[in-house]
């Protein structure tokens, strides 16, 4: 077994993520496309998921938002199939979107902060009719 074995490396990137020169002639948008997505271009890179969120909508607050409401609503007994009311689930609920409303501030447009303050009013309301009926 004397054959010579050659060994080539037919990467078209280096080691600093450069185009290698013979592969230099292929065209630029091959050289692009080479390119890691930190050095592309801003219009070149794709989307990172936080932009991606925000031109799908809003953003998935304001539905994230609702599903607790209606988890504390159900908490308290008054969802779609009334139940027996557990308040301490509804006021730890309630105390989380207090915090997230506390937490978000100033990071919000002004429809989803305004929302967050009105459920907020009418959870609190809520929660007071049902914890003064003696419902526990």
């Amino acid at each position: 077994m004397d054959e010579k074995i050659e060994v080539r490396d037919k990467r078209r990137i280096d080691v600093e993520g450069n185009v290698k020169e013979e592969y230099a002639g292929r065209g630029e948008a091959q050289k692009r496309k080479a390119l890691p997505e930190e050095k592309k271009a801003p219009e070149e890179r794709a989307p990172k998921r936080e932009e991606k969120q925000e031109k799908e909508g809003e953003s998935l607050f304001v539905p994230f938002l609702m599903n607790l409401s209606g988890m504390a609503y159900m908490a308290m007994g008054l969802g779609e199939t009334p139940a027996e009311p557990n308040l301490a689930e509804a006021k730890y609920i309630i105390d989380i979107l207090g915090m997230l409303e506390k937490k978000t501030a100033g990071n919000l447009s002004k429809d989803e902060e305004q929302g967050l303050k009105s459920l907020l009013y009418e959870l609190r309301m809520n929660f007071a009719k049902v914890a003064s009926k003696g419902r526990i």
